[in-house]
């Protein structure tokens, strides 16, 4: 899931790529050029996280 306006307290993912099956997420995605603050949070197939927040700009 990745918000590319993150305010802080509340992810509100503008894409959320979950793959059918097999099939691996794109990895690669463009970063509009409005982002601020970027949120992305990964969860594995045994439901563990990675967040990271990134400054656009």
């Amino acid at each position: 899931m990745i918000d590319w306006n993150y305010d802080g307290a509340i992810l509100q993912p503008a894409i959320v790529d979950i793959p059918d099956d097999d099939a691996l997420v794109a990895g690669q995605y463009p970063v509009p050029n409005e982002a601020g603050t970027i949120r992305v949070k990964i969860t594995d197939i045994l439901s563990e996280s990675l967040k990271v927040t990134v400054r656009h700009g």
